[in-house]
C-alpha cells in the first residue's frame, strides 16, 4: 500500500512538473490563451478535489498563475532593443 501511495504522490509530481514547463513555455511564447485555457481546467479541478490531490492542484495551479503574470519572452526582448 505504501508504495503505491508513493507511486502515485510521484505520478502527481510528475503532472505539476510537466504542468510547470508547458507554462513557461506558453509564456515564453506569449501565448496567454492556452495559458488561460489552463488556469480554467485547474480551476475546474479544484473544485472537484480534496485533501492531498487538492494540495496538488493548487501548487500546479499557482506555478501556472505565477507565469501568467511574468513577461513573455518577446516583452522582455522588445525591452531590452527598446533601451537601446
Amino acid at each position: 500500500m505504501a508504495s503505491s501511495r508513493a507511486r502515485t504522490r510521484r505520478v502527481r509530481q510528475a503532472a505539476i512538473k510537466g504542468l510547470k514547463h508547458l507554462s513557461v513555455a506558453y509564456q515564453m511564447g506569449g501565448d496567454d490563451d492556452r495559458l488561460d485555457d489552463l488556469l480554467e481546467t485547474l480551476d475546474g479541478l479544484l473544485a472537484e478535489t480534496t485533501g492531498k490531490k487538492r494540495e496538488h492542484v493548487e501548487r500546479a495551479r499557482d506555478d501556472v498563475q505565477l507565469q501568467r503574470r511574468a513577461p513573455s519572452l518577446h516583452d522582455m526582448l522588445n525591452r531590452i532593443t527598446d533601451d537601446r
